[in-house]
C-alpha cells in the first residue's frame, strides 16, 4: 500500500486503486511462488551438495522463477485491465520481462538469503544447545565416577571383595554409557539397566541400610526419555536423604503413564530438603537439561514428602511406542524392591 502511495501521491483515488491492485496482483503471485523457491533452497542445503552444483542452480532457479513470475503476471494484468486481447500479448510480455525480471532477481536473492540467515540462526542455536547439553553430562559422569571410587576406597580396606563388586559394576555401568554412542534420548528400558548398575553399587556401601523400590508401568517400557536421567536424582535421594540417616531409609522409583505424558516420581523417607537449601550438581543439571530439552514449561518439581523425606516429581512429553520392551529385565517391569 505504501509503494501503491508512493506512486500515486499526486493521483485521483481511483488512480491509488489502480496502483494498488496492480502491487497486489504482482506480490500475490511472488507469494505462490516463494513455497516452491524455499523448498529447493532447502533442498540445496540440507543435503551434502558440492557448492560448485549449488551456485549454477541459483543462477538456473533465479532466472526460471524471474521470468515465470512475469509470465504469469502479463495475461492476468491485461484482463485486470481489460485489454486482453487488444494489445499484443508478445509486446506485453517482452516489456514485462525487460522491466521486471531484474527486480525479481534480487527478490530472489532476498528470499533465500533470509532464509540462509534463519537457517543459520537456528542451527547455531541447535549448536549451543548441544554444546551446553554436552557440558552438563559431562559433568555428570565425573561426579558420579568420584563418588563411585570413594565407595571403592572406603571398602578396600575392610572388604576387598565388595570393592572388587563396586569395580565391576562401576565397569558394566560406564560400558552401557558409552553403547549409547552420545544418544541424548534413550528408550527406558536402557535408562533403567543403568540405575539398577548403580543400585548394585550402592549395594556394597550401604548394605542393609538402603531398600530402592521399583514401579514401572510395564506400557512405559519403551518411552523415549533424555539420557541419564534417573541416576543422578537417585543419587541425589540415596546420599543426601537416606545416607545422611544412621538407620537408613526407602528410595522409590514410579513411572506411569499420564494422558499424552510420563510421570516420574523419587521418593525418599530420608531428612527432607532443609529451607533454602541449594541444589546439588545432578538435580540442578537434569533440571537445566530439561528446560532445554522441554523449553515449553518447566517439567521437575522438588518438595517434602508427607510423612517426611523429599519427593521429585518429572513430568514429560510422552515419545516412543507403548509396546513393551524386549529383552528388558522382568524385575523393572510392575512392583520391584531391591535391598542395598
Amino acid at each position: 500500500m505504501l509503494i501503491a502511495a508512493s506512486y500515486s501521491v499526486a493521483d485521483s483515488l481511483n488512480a491509488y486503486r489502480q496502483t494498488l491492485s496492480h502491487f497486489l496482483l504482482f506480490y500475490w503471485i511472488w507469494a505462490a511462488l516463494t513455497f516452491p523457491i524455499l523448498i529447493l533452497v532447502r533442498r540445496l542445503h540440507r543435503t551434502p551438495v558440492p557448492m560448485w552444483r549449488i551456485v549454477p542452480a541459483h543462477i538456473l532457479a533465479a532466472f526460471v522463477t524471474a521470468a515465470l513470475q512475469v509470465v504469469c503476471y502479463v495475461p492476468l494484468q491485461l484482463w485486470r485491465q481489460g485489454t486482453w486481447g487488444t494489445d499484443p500479448f508478445s509486446d506485453a510480455l517482452v516489456n514485462g520481462l525487460r522491466r521486471h525480471v531484474p527486480g525479481n532477481l534480487l527478490l530472489y536473492a532476498v528470499i533465500v538469503a533470509a532464509w540462509l540467515v534463519d537457517d543459520y540462526r537456528m542451527r547455531t542455536r541447535a549448536a549451543l544447545d548441544r554444546a551446553k547439553l554436552d557440558a552438563l553430562r559431562t559433568q555428570l559422569r565425573p561426579h558420579f565416577l568420584f563418588n563411585t571410587l570413594q565407595v571403592a576406597s572406603s571398602l578396600m580396606h575392610t572388604d576387598v571383595n565388595a570393592a572388587e563388586n563396586v569395580l565391576e559394576q562401576l565397569g558394566d555401568f560406564l560400558r552401557l554409557v558409552l553403547r549409547q554412542n552420545d544418544r541424548e534420548f534413550v528408550p527406558l528400558s536402557e535408562e533403567l539397566m543403568l540405575l539398577d548398575k548403580y543400585v548394585d553399587i550402592m549395594k556394597a556401601r550401604f548394605r542393609d541400610r538402603l531398600t530402592v523400590h521399583l514401579d514401572v508401568a510395564p506400557s512405559t517400557i519403551s518411552v523415549d526419555v533424555p539420557v541419564l536421567l534417573l541416576q543422578p536424582l537417585v543419587e541425589n535421594a540415596i546420599t543426601h536423604g537416606v545416607g545422611e540417616r544412621a538407620s537408613g531409609g526407602n528410595v522409590w522409583v514410579r513411572v506411569e503413564s499420564i494422558e499424552n505424558a510420563l510421570r516420574i516420581r523419587i521418593d525418599d523417607d530420608g531428612c527432607g530438603v532443609p529451607d533454602g537449601a541449594a541444589e546439588g550438581i545432578g538435580l540442578s543439571n537434569t533440571r537445566t537439561r530439561l528446560q532445554t530439552l522441554y523449553p515449553a514449561a518447566p517439567r521437575l518439581t522438588v518438595a517434602r514428602r508427607a510423612g517426611g523425606g523429599t519427593s521429585v516429581t518429572i513430568e514429560l512429553p510422552r515419545a516412543g511406542s507403548q509396546n513393551e520392551a524386549e529383552g528388558v529385565p522382568q524385575g523393572f517391569i510392575s512392583a520391584r524392591t531391591k535391598s542395598a
